[in-house]
């Protein structure tokens, strides 16, 4: 990194890391992004790479990369998931790294700021939104939980018109701040985030009348 003044990049992480080298890279991945604040994105998104570096240098902390992946069963909520390269401020009780490389663990509650982000024919352009992770778990596979964005439909309708399936959490809610920096850059910002309610009230409204299973509550 230092000596090519690399500041963020992204690997081919499957499945031809694996092929070759026997494991998959998200622990290196986690560790530079965590230990080095140069993130490594995964599955060669260099656009969420550079959305990674952007938390670092707006929040002070290690940023995020997600998948957008399988709506609730409310239609502002989502399971947020990876295989993982979760870097530990974002996690929550026991956390380990599998034999294939994989960090595992619950992603903790906390406010956030999400960023999709790609390149088209017309541009760099990047969706914004602000949500909050829940403390109920998610299925222990890789690194999860349920996220809640009060106006997913109108984020995944943007989304679905100008980015991919990835998103970057970065800490607090700073919607407003990211899309002025992502404009002065030359970034094309879709900027939907919204006032969120604490998380108290979203748990009690979403959860009420929840019918699916749950393996139990983080903190």
């Amino acid at each position: 990194f230092a000596a090519e003044r690399i500041d963020t990049g992204a690997v081919h992480c499957w499945p031809e890391f694996t092929r070759y080298f026997g494991f998959a890279p998200c622990t290196l991945a986690m560790l530079s992004n965590h230990l080095l604040r140069k993130p490594l994105a995964c599955e060669c998104d260099i656009c969420h790479a550079i959305m990674m570096k952007l938390a670092w240098e707006m929040t002070g902390e290690a940023g995020v990369v997600l998948d957008l992946n399988n709506n609730g069963w409310e239609p502002r909520v989502f399971n947020a998931f990876h295989c993982s390269q979760t870097p530990p401020n974002w996690l929550t009780g026991p956390v380990d790294a599998c034999d294939g490389g994989q960090v595992l663990g619950q992603i903790a509650p906390a406010a956030f700021t999400g960023i999709s982000a790609a390149t088209t024919a017309g541009g760099f352009k990047a969706t914004v939104f602000h949500g909050r992770m829940l403390r109920r778990a998610s299925s222990p596979r890789g690194s999860s939980g349920w996220a809640f964005v009060p106006n997913l439909p109108s984020v995944l309708e943007s989304i679905q018109e100008c980015g991919i399936h990835h998103y970057v959490a970065l800490k607090g809610h700073i919607g407003c701040e990211v899309a002025d920096a992502l404009a002065f850059r030359g970034i094309e910002p879709v900027d939907l985030s919204q006032p969120v309610p604490p998380l108290e009230d979203v748990e009690a409204e979403v959860f009420r009348n929840a019918a699916i299973p749950f393996t139990g509550t983080v903190s």
